[in-house]
Formats: structure tokens, C-alpha cells, sequence
């Protein structure tokens, strides 16, 4: 070995000279010369070398250093020897040298002596680190086959392997759970009989040579045969699947077989659950379907691209075409899709289905299409969402849309009729007027029914004639006759018949007198109309509620109604044109009251007939609701009722909503005919602006009530 860097400890420099020297012409390097124990050790522990030449003459504490450096370090020794005693001999055998150079040092023999030691290092070297890959390989194979082994007693897969003779080596504790069984000494030839391996049909015992272990035994490999194991230790039987491979060595040479069984109970109940689940998605499809294809609204779905993906029987029938073989962004060239205006087409980007591809939701924007078989048109209220899935960008877009062309068409005509400053005027004065008068004329008709019958007068005058009868003995009469001693109480009786009789005749004239008023300021009010201020002033709103009932109270008796006033959250005081809000209220009670009539003449009556009458204030407006049980109202006639001079009765003029409508959206309020349907009844909800009116600006005076809340309308 040249070039091996050897240290030399020895107390005699000129000989550790001549040592150095000879070892640097045989090629070695000499790191230090140290010439104490202690140095040497220090030395040796920093640098480390190949080989350590120690004198045992000169320095007893030699073996020390030797021993020091061959247990600390694993540095060979090489001892110079002259005259050493045999004890110091004996003990320098003890740290195990390689070798031994005498003195004085001849060169051949140090050369020896140098490579013999350095040979025998490199020997123990090589021993050393082949007993220590040999350690670790055994230990790391060990592992290796611990953890083999933890990974199949712990996997849900059955393992079993056998050699080529039959004999089972090894069997995992899925195998022992899934079979049974563990390991049994016997013959493949009774497999099928032990462990219970039949056919899946559960009848058939499988034959021993096709089982799967077996045919890999021959070399076979085998995938995925299902089988029944069933057992005195498995009664109930378990379906399982097998694969098996033969085992082969890395000179490939065959040496057993392996087996690996699944259950397929698992397996099973999730084929069962996807069949269960994919046979209720298809019946929710086909619900799904039936239901897109039988809602009245049209529905039309795309895709991110445009192409229409859905398009259901009732967009076809909308719409008067088949858009689905088309896509979106041809929309423009192919059908006409205009704003109401019926002029401006929609551009594509702003149709609802192309906003919510974009992402945009939309809420019932109105779109006018010209089908070719509709020159007029059709009117749709569309609203979009677009199609996303859970986390994930948009896939499309859908529309919902139904025809609102009748509704468009009312509102058109309710705009017209508007924009000519009073539609039917002088119709609407009469009809206001008319109802009134029909006031009047039941009063009267009440007044003179009262006067041509006049029960107490009769009953007054057959009392006057029994007196005069008996003007000679009044007295004795009186006090002895059976027919005298009641004429008292008769008296008494007949007293308050007249007091009654007056009260109901006072009321039902006053009544008449106040209608009377009323004309004069139906009158009054539309002559405003030519310019004339309209008079506004503080009313008592629960008064004004109460008269216009008192006014149909006839009405009302005759029908056994008692309505229900309730302005308890309302304002106790407005700022209104009280002969407006009077005729109002006249109007929309009377129309209960011909609502409940309806509803009885249909034989669908239910229960005691009921009308409310509640006022309550909703941020800017006051709110008027009258509540009926009556007849209902249909929802195709919701938008047309407030037309001029529709109706759905026979004698009625189709005035009285409108003229409602007109005070209504006149001031900036809005009407809405609440109804669940025919026979359902109906709210009529009318909503009048609270606005700062004062006197200065309607030119009439205003005088405040002290005390309660007031609100201007």
C-alpha cells in the first residue's frame, strides 16, 4: 500500500529521523513524530492516520497510546521492539498489533513489516464493513418482512399462498375472516369440501382443479372469479372474488402460487345502490321532464357557447317556433326581438339567456318578439339565471318567460285612456253621482216604507178610539177593566215606538242630507277640472270610513254584513280631498257588498259575509285595505277590472275601479286587486302617497286640530 500516512511515536528523534527517512523512500507519508504518550494521543485524535509506528523501548507509556488509538480511533499498531522485556511484551500482545519491526530498523524489513501491516488493515477494513452490510441487509430484510407481513394482515383483501406441493405457507387474517379458515394441513385435492367454494349459483361445488390457487399452482394466472364460500363457520355464505398468480424466484423458477380474495359483499350493496340510484335518477329525469314539459311558462336553457340545449313545449307554443337547432349569438338574424317599444331590437349580449351565460341574473325584463305567424306580436316577461355546478365556472345559461301580452295591452290602454287628462269624464261624474242618488233614493224609499206602514201611529189611534169609548167613566174604566188597566203600559210601550221610529227616521235623513253634500261636492270636486282649485282640507280618517258605511248601511243590514272599521295604526287626521276619499270608500264597499252577492248567487257561499276596513300607514304611503269574502277575482281580469267600462257584472257601468284607479295613480299611489281566485274573496288594496301638502300650495285654508296625529295625502 504506498503512500500511507503513518505517525511514529518514539522519544528518540535522530531514530525517528531515520525512521521518517526510510518510510518517505518507500513512497508513505509521515504525518507527525510525537515524542510523549500524550501527544500522541492528541495527534493521533486530530489527524487521523493510516497506521501508527509506536516505539515500545523507549516509552512504557507506549501500549497505552496503542491501545488508546486502536479502541478510540480503530488506528492499526505497529510496534519498534529492541530489548523489551517479556511482560511488556506480553502486555503489548493485549492491544493487538499488526506486527512487530526490530531495531536497530533495517530497511527491507520495515518494508515488510509496513506492507504486511497495512495489508492486514485493509483485510480487517473489508471484513469489518462486509460484516456490517451483511448486518444491515439481514436487518433491513427483516423489516422488510415485517412490514410485508403488517401490510397483508391489515389490508381488507384475503391473501393465501401455498408452494407447488399444495401445502398452505401463509394465509393473512382477511383470508381466515373472509373463509373461515387459517392455515389447515390439507390436500387442494379437499379444498372445495373444507372451505366451502362453490359456484356463484350457491349449488354447484367447485371443481378442486379450476380452483383459481390450484391453476396458478400450474403456472395459470387467473383474474376474477367469483365464487360462494359457505361453510359450518360461514353459513350464511360470502360471495367473494379471487385472482391468483404463481410465484416465481428472480431466476424465474416457479416455487408456490398466491392467491388474493375480495369480498364482493361491499361490492354488492354498491351495485345494488347504483342501480337504486341511476333507476331514481331516470324516474327524476323522466319527472323532471314531464314537468319542464307541462309548466305554461317557457323554458329555454344553452350552453357557455349559446348552442340551446333545452327548449320545452311551451316555448314553442309562445314563441310560435322551434329555436332549439339554432344557436344564440344567430339569434339577431333569424327572429325579430325587440324592447316594448317594438322598435329597438335587443342586442344579443343584452337578451336575458346572453346575460346569464355571462353570469347576470335577471328579473323579469319585458322583451316583444314578432312571430311569423303573430304579426301583432307577443309580449314576455323573462327572467335568467345562470347554470352553475357546485364550485365550478358557469355552464350556461336559463330563461323562464310567459306571455304578458293581454296584461301589456291593458296597461297600454290604462296609459292612453290616462294621457287624455280625464277618460270619460262626465261617465265617471254620473256613475259617482249615480251612486250616490241610489243613496237618496233607498233613504227615501226607507222614509216613505216607514210612513205608508207606521205601526205605533195605528196602534196610537185604535188607542185613541177605546178612550173615547169610555170619556164618561175614564176613570173606572182604567181601574176596573181588564182592558183599561193596560192601556198604561200600552202607552209606555208605544212611547218608545215613537222614539224609535224617529231615532231611524232622523238617521235615515241625515243620511239622505249628507249624500246630498256629497253630490254637491262630486260636483264641486270635478269642476276642478276646469280650473277651479280642488278643496282639500283636515278630515278625521276613521269619520270618513264610517260615513261612507253609513251611507250603504241599508246595504249592508239587509245582507246581515257588519263591517269592521280598524284604523288603529293608521293616522288619526289627513290632509285630503275628503269628497274624493268618501266617493273611494263608497265605491269599493259597495263593490264587496255586490261581491259577496255574486258569490251567493253561484251557490259557493261559505259562512257569515265579512268586510273589513283597515287603514295603516307602509313608509311613504297610507294604506287602505277593504277585505271581502265575496266572489273573488279571476287573475286573467286583475290587470283589466281598473279599464273603463269593463265589468263582469251585468248591470254594472265598469266605471267605479277606473275612477278608483284615477284618484289613485293621479296621485302618485298605486291600486292592487288582491285575490286567491273565484271564491276565494278579495283585498283591494289602495296605497295614497303621504305627500307635504299645505295649505299655500293647494290655495285653501287648513285649520290644524289640537291634539292626535295628522298626515297629509
Amino acid at each position: 500500500m504506498i503512500g500511507a500516512r503513518i505517525m511514529i511515536v518514539q522519544a528518540d528523534s535522530s531514530a525517528s529521523i531515520a525512521v521518517e527517512r526510510t518510510l518517505t523512500r518507500l513512497g508513505h507519508t509521515v504525518r507527525a513524530i510525537a515524542s510523549s504518550g500524550q501527544q500522541a494521543i492528541e495527534t493521533a485524535g486530530e489527524m487521523r492516520p493510516d497506521l501508527l509506528l509506536v516505539d515500545l523501548d523507549e516509552d512504557a507509556n507506549g501500549i497505552e497510546v496503542a491501545a488508546r488509538a486502536r479502541s478510540s480511533y480503530g488506528i492499526p499498531v505497529l510496534y519498534l521492539v529492541g530489548s523489551a522485556e517479556a511482560d511488556l511484551m506480553r502486555r503489548a500482545r493485549t492491544t493487538c498489533p499488526v506486527g512487530y519491526v526490530l531495531k536497530p530498523v533495517i530497511e527491507h524489513q520495515l518494508t515488510l513489516s509496513v506492507e504486511t501491516a497495512l495489508d492486514i488493515c485493509k483485510r480487517e477494513r473489508q471484513h469489518k464493513e462486509s460484516e456490517l452490510n451483511l448486518t444491515r441487509a439481514l436487518a433491513k430484510e427483516s423489516a422488510r418482512t415485517r412490514l410485508m407481513r403488517m401490510i397483508l394482515d391489515n389490508i381488507s383483501d384475503g391473501v393465501a399462498a401455498s408452494d407447488l406441493n399444495g401445502a398452505l405457507t401463509y394465509v393473512n387474517r382477511a383470508c381466515e375472516k373472509i373463509s373461515g379458515f387459517g392455515l389447515i394441513e390439507t390436500l387442494p385435492e379437499q379444498w372445495s369440501k373444507v372451505y366451502g367454494a362453490f359456484y356463484p349459483d350457491g349449488k354447484t361445488l367447485f371443481p378442486w382443479n379450476e380452483l383459481p390457487l390450484v391453476r396458478a399452482m400450474r403456472g395459470e394466472a387467473v383474474d376474477d372469479v367469483e365464487m360462494l364460500i359457505r361453510n359450518p363457520r360461514r353459513p350464511q355464505g360470502v360471495y367473494i372474488t379471487v385472482s391468483s398468480r404463481p410465484l416465481v424466484d428472480e431466476s424465474g423458477n416457479r416455487f408456490g402460487a398466491v392467491s388474493v380474495f375480495r369480498d364482493l359483499f361491499d361490492l354488492k350493496a354498491k351495485e345494488r345502490q347504483l342501480t337504486e340510484t341511476v333507476a331514481g335518477l331516470e324516474h327524476q329525469t323522466a319527472t323532471m321532464e314531464a314537468i319542464i314539459n307541462s309548466v305554461s311558462d317557457g323554458i329555454i336553457a344553452a350552453d357557455e357557447t349559446g348552442n340551446v340545449t333545452l327548449f320545452n313545449p311551451a316555448a314553442r307554443r309562445s314563441v310560435g317556433m322551434d329555436m332549439s337547432r339554432t344557436n344564440m349569438n344567430d339569434w339577431s338574424d333569424l327572429y325579430e326581438l325587440y324592447y316594448p317599444d317594438r322598435v329597438t331590437q335587443i342586442p344579443i349580449q343584452e337578451l336575458p339567456l346572453g346575460r346569464a351565460i355571462q353570469g347576470e341574473s335577471v328579473d323579469n325584463m319585458e322583451v316583444f318578439v314578432r312571430p311569423p305567424d303573430s304579426p301583432e306580436g307577443v309580449y314576455f316577461s323573462v327572467s335568467g339565471r345562470p347554470i352553475r355546478q357546485a364550485s365550478s365556472p358557469i355552464r350556461g345559461g336559463v330563461v323562464v318567460f310567459r306571455d304578458i301580452s293581454e296584461r301589456m295591452r291593458a296597461d297600454q290602454a290604462l296609459l292612453e285612456a290616462f294621457s287624455e287628462g280625464r277618460l270619460q269624464i262626465l261617465d265617471t261624474i254620473l256613475h259617482n253621482i249615480g251612486n250616490a242618488i241610489n243613496t237618496v233614493s233607498i233613504g227615501i224609499g226607507t222614509i216613505q216604507e216607514e210612513l205608508n206602514e207606521n205601526v205605533p201611529l195605528r196602534r196610537f189611534l185604535h188607542l185613541v178610539k177605546a178612550i173615547e169609548a169610555h170619556e164618561d167613566n175614564l176613570y173606572t174604566y182604567l181601574r176596573d177593566d181588564p182592558k183599561g188597566q193596560i192601556v198604561i203600559p200600552f202607552i209606555i210601550a208605544l212611547g218608545k215606538d215613537f222614539l224609535t221610529q224617529n231615532r231611524a227616521m232622523k238617521e235615515t235623513s241625515e243620511r239622505v242630507d249628507k249624500t246630498v253634500s256629497q253630490i254637491v261636492d262630486i260636483i264641486r270636486t270635478e269642476r276642478s277640472v276646469k280650473g277651479i282649485s280642488p278643496v282639500y282640507k283636515t278630515v278625521n280618517l276613521e269619520k270618513v270610513v264610517n260615513d261612507a258605511v253609513k251611507l250603504l248601511q241599508n246595504s249592508l243590514r239587509r245582507r246581515g254584513i257588519d263591517p269592521v272599521v280598524d284604523c288603529r295604526e293608521a293616522p288619526e287626521e289627513i290632509w285630503i280631498q275628503e269628497s274624493r276619499l268618501h266617493q273611494m270608500l263608497v265605491n269599493l264597499v259597495k263593490n264587496s257588498i255586490e261581491a259577496i252577492d255574486a258569490l251567493e248567487l253561484s251557490a259557493k257561499s261559505k259562512g257569515i259575509p265579512r268586510i273589513k276596513i283597515q287603514a295603516y300607514t307602509d313608509d311613504e304611503f297610507l294604506v287602505l285595505d277593504v277585505t271581502d269574502n265575496g266572489i273573488g277575482i279571476d287573475e286573467k281580469h286583475k290587470r283589466l277590472i281598473f279599464s273603463a267600462g269593463f265589468t263582469t257584472k251585468e248591470s254594472g257601468t265598469g266605471l267605479g275601479l277606473h275612477s278608483i284607479a284615477n284618484l289613485v295613480i293621479a296621485s302618485g299611489g298605486e291600486v292592487q286587486p288582491l285575490s286567491a281566485g273565484i271564491g276565494k274573496g278579495t283585498t283591494m288594496r289602495v296605497k295614497l302617497r303621504r305627500t307635504s301638502v299645505t295649505p299655500k300650495s293647494i290655495g285653501a285654508s287648513a285649520p290644524i286640530k289640537s291634539g292626535g296625529a295628522r298626515d297629509e295625502v
